[in-house]
């Protein structure tokens, strides 16, 4: 007897080796049918000073008096961060600027609610010129195809090592 030795499939095997294999299905599943990942463009928010840090992580908020850039650094004297800037991460600096000017442009008498649009179709148009891999979301972490085969190899996996476990106790 070698190997496994006297190794006799279980129930309590059978249902865990099931169970991983329905999980491996339903992560292939979601790698096919899954809604895919966020939206390749930048969210600006629009907030009052003071409002304090409600952004979702997007890089751009900006204060609806006077279009100026807010940010959410805290301020310390042993540390100066300089003024808040637009800094979204694959536009160059004169797109950078753009989107600023315009800021600045529709904030002389603040911002107002049919003014904000304009402001986001900016960021949106500078967003859909860059290159795939410079938009924002561009790479999330296992989707698609990646979770189709990582759900596939879920399902191989204990459909494997029951037809291993079974050959060995059928041949011993």
């Amino acid at each position: 007897m070698r190997g496994l030795g006297n190794v006799q499939p279980t129930r309590r095997g059978v249902v865990v080796l099931l169970g991983l294999f329905l999980g491996g299905a339903a992560i292939m599943f979601w790698g096919f049918a899954g809604p895919g990942p966020g939206p390749q463009t930048y969210r600006v928010d629009f907030l009052h000073e003071g409002d304090g840090c409600v952004g979702d992580g997007d890089p751009i908020m900006v204060n609806v008096d006077d279009g100026e850039p807010l940010d959410c650094l805290p301020r310390s004297p042993l540390a100066h961060y300089g003024t808040p800037a637009v800094d979204l991460p694959g536009f160059s600096d004169a797109e950078n600027k753009e989107v600023l000017d315009l800021s600045e442009n529709l904030g002389a008498d603040g911002i107002s609610d049919a003014e904000r649009p304009q402001l986001q179709a900016k960021v949106d148009q500078i967003t859909a010129s860059l290159p795939p891999d410079l938009r924002p979301h561009h790479d999330p972490f296992l989707w698609g195809p990646e979770l189709v085969v990582l759900g596939l190899v879920v399902m191989a996996v204990p459909f494997g090592l029951y037809a291993y476990a079974l050959f060995k106790w059928r041949s011993v």
